[in-house]
């Protein structure tokens, strides 16, 4: 592995922190919830948590690492600081185009949630909106660390193996890049794994996960997985972080839950 590779392996994993981090305040309100009691006290739940959400950080920082050059993906930006390099591309329109994404993106899924939210089960309704994850975790873990782990961690491998899968070994230089049909795959289902992996949380929220429930969220989140998941392939993991970051933020204004 090289030194730049090592020291966006750091970079990355720092900024996931802060998300791990910021999810801690959120642990004992989830614990309110469930039935039974923990057969260990709140902080050493917490301390658990912290340990095995930095350790599955570090692996799919590494798995990005490994496949994120092979398939072209990649954190220009970051990279960019780290050589001492100059900016790949203008900063300017891909900020513009990230924020636009992003206010799309959360304005989609406000729209999508009041479309079905008769549907849902009133328990599920009413504990989301007493757990109200804070402003700065949904920014922190959603805008970053979820990007990092589904995008950078997840997405690349997806690439690769799809493309391995296609036929004879070739090479994924510029002149010889690997089809977009690979890329869309990967992206589609980088972003239903994203939604699948809300459903422990919306089973804690409500004892009846009903099927409506199980498709919202899987959906829910789903819809803006593709939205990330193209930025991060078109425009970088910076791109998709900003649109996630934007996407909480507008919801978050639309809903008041400061």
């Amino acid at each position: 592995m090289t030194k730049t590779n090592k020291r966006l392996g750091i970079v990355l994993f720092f900024l996931g922190i802060t998300g791990i981090l910021a999810m801690l305040p959120v642990l004992p309100g989830i614990v309110s919830m469930q039935a039974e009691a923990p057969p260990v006290p709140v902080f050493v739940l917490q301390i658990i948590s912290t340990i095995q959400s930095a350790g599955l950080l570090a692996g799919m920082i590494f798995l990005g690492l490994v496949f994120a050059e092979k398939t072209h993906l990649e954190a220009p930006y970051i990279r960019a600081c780290l050589k001492g390099d100059a900016i790949p591309k203008p900063l300017a329109p891909v900020l513009v185009i990230s924020a636009l994404a992003g206010i799309f993106g959360g304005m989609l899924l406000l729209l999508f949630y009041h479309a079905v939210e008769i549907y849902l089960p009133k328990e599920f309704v009413t504990n989301a909106n007493q757990l109200a994850l804070p402003w700065y975790t949904r920014l922190l873990y959603g805008g970053i660390t979820e990007e990092i782990l589904i995008r950078w961690g997840l997405m690349p491998g997806l690439v690769w193996l799809s493309f391995r899968a296609s036929g004879p070994r070739k090479s994924t230089s510029r002149d010889n890049a690997i089809p977009s049909g690979h890329y869309g795959a990967a992206i589609v289902l980088s972003a239903l794994l994203f939604g699948l992996g809300h459903l422990p949380i919306a089973a804690t929220l409500s004892d009846n996960l009903t099927l409506t429930l199980v498709a919202y969220v899987i959906i829910g989140n789903s819809l803006f997985g593709i939205i990330a998941g193209l930025l991060f392939w078109k425009k970088g993991l910076e791109s998709a972080m900003i649109a996630h970051v934007v996407a909480h933020i507008t919801m978050l204004l639309f809903t008041g839950l400061w």
